[in-house]
């Protein structure tokens, strides 16, 4: 647990200035469709953030360190396309990604 300083206690910097959503999957099955996890993992996180919204996951079919990304403005939806699938079509035995929604 982090604890803050005793100057900043009750001070506005104290306390959540953000409001945006984080999700992470690691899958210990490589049949696991883990872009789609990840779609559905921000659809349920939608309402910390609506301006923009990005996925990336390990790319399977690249380098390895290299990632599958998908990115845009507006809501998850709009900003990751097909739902997910095309990320596990591009990467199909991907294993781990992470997902944010972000708020302005």
């Amino acid at each position: 647990m982090i604890e803050a300083l005793p100057h900043a206690m009750g001070h506005e910097l104290d306390k959540p200035r953000e409001a945006c959503g984080v999700v992470g999957v690691l899958a210990l099955d490589s049949q696991a469709p883990v872009g789609n996890m990840l779609y559905r993992g921000l659809m349920a996180v939608q309402h910390r953030g609506e301006d923009a919204a990005g996925v990336a996951l390990e790319n399977t079919n690249g380098e390895p360190g290299d990632f599958v990304r998908e990115r845009g403005f507006g809501t998850v939806d709009k900003a990751v396309e097909a739902g997910g699938t095309s990320l596990d079509l591009r990467s199909p035995n991907a294993t781990c990604g992470v997902g944010h929604t972000r708020w302005s």
